[in-house]
This record gives structure tokens, sequence and C-alpha cells, in this order.
């Protein structure tokens, strides 16, 4: 007899799940990522993006074995384009496009530094990838506070047509020059 009833029970159950066609998460899926790291810079220069920083405050040349990702948008001699980039990919399900987008809020950091900040960094909606684009001075953000700015970024990755996202927080912190 309990053969009979967990027998019942599981097909049941299976009947009930095809009937409301599963669950929502296969409707409505969330893609998946690593965590990302926070990151520092310095900006020597408001004519150019920003310069990366090794975690013991050297700057990193590109080419530089720990250097990490690289623009890949950038042409090799465009000065207006970061030679660094910080990836934000995530997965979806198998045959799914991901979108990305992004937030920045200031956690050390005045208005018109965040301004600044959020008119220069970019985000390409296809892959991801977080670079800083500038045209030369006053256009390029210029951290003259005398004192470090952070900024709160948030990456955020959709499964296309899904209303449901993977939202990713790291700390970009910038040396003042």
């Amino acid at each position: 007899m309990r053969t009979l009833l967990r027998h019942s029970l599981a097909i049941s159950l299976i009947a009930a799940l095809a009937a409301c066609g599963g669950s929502d998460e296969d409707e409505d899926p969330v893609p998946t990522g690593a965590a990302l790291s926070s990151i520092q810079f310095v900006d020597n220069d408001s004519y150019y993006p920003m310069d990366k920083l090794a975690a013991n405050g050297t700057v990193l040349t590109e080419g530089a074995a720990n250097y990490g990702t690289v623009n890949s948008k950038r042409r090799r001699g465009d000065r207006s384009m970061s030679v660094w980039g910080i990836d934000t990919s995530a997965t979806g399900p198998a045959g799914s496009a991901i979108e990305y987008s992004m937030r920045i809020d200031s956690i050390v950091a005045d208005s018109a530094a965040l301004s600044s900040m959020q008119a220069n960094l970019r985000i390409d909606p296809a892959t991801g990838l977080i670079y800083q684009q500038c045209s030369g001075f006053p256009n390029c953000y210029d951290n003259t506070s005398g004192r470090r700015q952070e900024f709160k970024i948030t990456a955020i990755a959709r499964v296309s047509g899904s209303a449901r996202t993977l939202e990713r927080a790291f700390t970009l912190s910038v040396i003042a020059n």
C-alpha cells in the first residue's frame, strides 16, 4: 500500500508540474557569473583615460604579466579609450543572448566626479566589457580632489527577454593626480 501511495504521489507531482509548465525559472532565467573584484586606478593625466594600478600601488603597463583584461574595443594608438577592460561577462542558458548594463554610484566622491565618471565609463551591452572612453580635457574624468575617490559599479546582466537580472557590484577606486 505504501509503495502504491508513493508512486501515486510522484505521478501526481509530475502531472502538476507538466500542467503548469514547469517552474518560472525556466521561462524567466537569471544569468550566472563570478564575483567581481574591486580595482584601483590613478588619474595621471586628465587628457587621457586612467591608468590601472597593481595591488601594491604601482602603475601597470600594457603587456605586463599581471595586467589582466585588455580592452578589445581599443585600436592600437587610440588614446581616447582605456587599454584596460573589466570583464563582467555572465552565462545564460544554452543558445541565449545576455544583455549588459551598469549603474555607477558614489561611495567617496562629489557629484561632479560622479557625473564625470558616469560620462566616461562604458559597458559593451553585448559582451559586458567595461572600459573608459573620453576625448581629452575637460571631457576625461579628472580626480583633482587631492584624495582617493571611490565608486560602486554595479554590473547588470539579463538574459534577453527575461525580467530577472544578475547584479554584481565592485568598488572602483581612483587615486588623485
